[in-house]
């Protein structure tokens, strides 16, 4: 589980941002170790969520020293974690035969990732 934070940098989010770029390269490696013996990994890189944070107003986080992103979604549009979760389990129930590398989900109107 990474974010969208993994596929693009944001000002003032250098530490969080490059955590999540390491998953992508842990998964990845993850991914090419477990091929030979039937392990398959895949790195879901979630949008705004609703959760505490992914609910701030674009004030709260600003008192909280965080940026707004340009394009990000408004906090009543934010995914409901139950969303990622079905998401979560169509990955791990998908047939053997089909391999998903990577799943970026976000909330509709959101605009900041790739």
């Amino acid at each position: 589980m990474s974010s969208v934070a993994g596929k693009r940098g944001w000002a003032d989010a250098a530490a969080y941002c490059s955590s999540k770029f390491a998953l992508t390269g842990f998964t990845q490696a993850l991914a090419a170790e477990g091929t030979r013996h039937g392990i398959l990994a895949c790195v879901v890189y979630p949008g705004a969520m609703a959760t505490d944070w992914g609910n701030w107003t674009p004030q709260e986080r600003r008192a909280h020293g965080h940026d707004e992103p340009d394009g990000a979604a408004p906090a009543d549009t934010a995914l409901p974690p139950g969303d990622v979760a079905e998401l979560l389990v169509w990955i791990v129930t998908a047939p053997s035969a089909a391999v998903l590398n990577e799943a970026v989900v976000a909330p509709l109107h959101e605009t900041n990732w790739p």
